[in-house]
Parts: C-alpha cells; sequence; structure tokens
C-alpha cells in the first residue's frame, strides 16, 4: 500500500511547524506499518492539474471542471487533482 500527500511547504510560524510535524508524524506511522509513503510538491500537481507549476485555486478548480469533476470546495479538488496524479503516475 501507500499513501501519497502534499508535501509540506514553507509558509512560516504556526503553519509550517504544524505541517512538518504532521509530515513526521505519518512519516513514522508509514514505516511502522510497513506503508510506502510519497510526499508530492503542490507545483507538481499543480503543474499535473494545469500545465503551469504556478497555478492558482481558480486555475485548479477549471481544470478539474473540464474533467467533468465536480466538488464541494477547493480543498476536494485539490485532493482528487492529488489522487489523480497518484494513479496516473504509477
Amino acid at each position: 500500500d501507500t499513501i501519497v500527500c502534499e508535501q509540506p511547504t514553507q509558509r512560516g510560524g504556526a503553519a509550517t511547524r504544524v505541517g512538518y510535524g504532521f509530515g513526521a508524524i505519518l512519516e513514522f506511522f508509514c514505516a511502522q506499518q510497513g506503508i510506502s509513503l510519497v510526499f508530492v510538491p503542490s507545483k507538481t500537481i499543480k503543474k499535473f492539474a494545469t500545465g503551469f507549476g504556478e497555478a492558482d485555486k481558480a486555475m485548479m478548480m477549471k481544470a478539474a471542471e473540464k474533467r467533468g469533476w465536480s466538488y464541494q470546495d477547493d480543498n476536494e479538488c485539490d485532493a482528487r487533482w492529488l489522487l489523480h496524479y497518484a494513479l496516473e503516475s504509477k
């Protein structure tokens, strides 16, 4: 099994500490369970979705709509892009 998640980034302050903390906990869990863990940079996901690594949320959602996807919010949209990146990058 494999877990694929967005790589934590330097956002500054508490957000950075929390992001890297969650990443460390997930990495520890995966190591204990024998699960492969893949961190994907956000720019990679954006380029996969739109062809542009600096895409904003609106561009990501527009690209999803072109695929016929519906979603509740930008977080679900991002999660779907990550899932499809993982499935199509095998």
